[in-house]
């Protein structure tokens, strides 16, 4: 058994149909989900989960998913970004990557289609996330001193408790 936590996955959708089939297939995938009805609701949860990607519908009522994906890229860097969308069109596809989507998928979708797009994004965030650690702490470099053996690492853990 890993210790492996689960990438955090939040669908945004006016529609609970599509929010709850989003939820089981990729719950099923083995993703943590949380769902919003709105932008508003998907603000909140933003602000107190650290979530991972973020799957949007376009068009909803009141706050569009653009602004949504406006608002994750201005304040939650590390969050990737998916669109769904009934209503296709090049303007709004091209909008949507500008304003920092990774992908954009028209509906209706496959299964093997929307794992396909997730798995590709959260690949990349892991991407991400493993060089900003690297670029942050340089590999074997701890307090100045280079060492990777289990003993430096015991070293570097008292380092760090006696800091």
């Amino acid at each position: 058994m890993t210790s492996k936590l689960k990438e955090k996955i939040l669908i945004v959708d006016d529609a609970p149909d599509t929010l709850e089939l989003l939820k089981r297939n990729l719950a099923g995938k083995g993703y943590e989900i949380l769902t919003a009805s709105n932008v508003s609701n998907a603000i909140s949860i933003l602000e107190t989960e650290a979530i991972d990607l973020v799957i949007t519908d376009l068009k909803m009522p009141g706050i569009s998913g653009l602004d949504l994906i406006r608002h994750v890229k201005e304040n939650f860097s590390n969050t990737e970004i998916m669109m769904i969308t009934g209503y296709p069109t090049v303007e709004t596809a091209v909008q949507a990557v500008k304003l920092g989507a990774e992908e954009y998928l028209t509906k209706p979708f496959t299964d093997e289609e929307l794992f396909s797009l997730v798995d590709k994004v959260l690949l990349k965030h892991r991407m991400k996330l493993t060089k900003q650690k690297q670029v942050e702490k340089p590999h074997g470099l701890v307090h100045g001193i280079v060492g990777e053996s289990k003993v430096m690492q015991g070293i570097f853990k008292s380092i760090s408790k006696a800091a």
